[in-house]
């Protein structure tokens, strides 16, 4: 299936493990509400990681050293199929 990157996510991030929520999405709709979601590779399984802050929005370029758990920027197509299914899933109320 495909699961095409919807307009409102801005940037997605990877850590290659370096913890558990190891995918950052960040999401901006049209009226100004911002999300940062954090991830692990499978999030609707039992052990999965799945956490939203609301109203946060991570500028790629003001990342520092001290946001290395960040990771680096990937593109939405790099993401595990089901990150992008539950993003897209749990948001499909908003703008999606």
């Amino acid at each position: 299936m495909n699961y095409e990157c919807p307009i409102e996510v801005m940037n997605v991030f990877d850590n290659e493990g370096y913890t558990f929520d190891t995918y950052t999405i960040n999401i901006l709709f049209e009226n100004g509400d911002s999300y940062v979601v954090a991830s692990s590779s499978n999030p609707t399984h039992p052990q999965g990681v799945w956490s939203i802050k609301e109203n946060e929005y991570i500028v790629a370029e003001d990342l520092t050293k001290e946001d290395a758990h960040i990771g680096k920027e990937i593109d939405w197509d790099e993401l595990p199929n089901e990150v992008k299914k539950t993003v897209l899933s749990y948001f499909d109320d908003f703008t999606f």
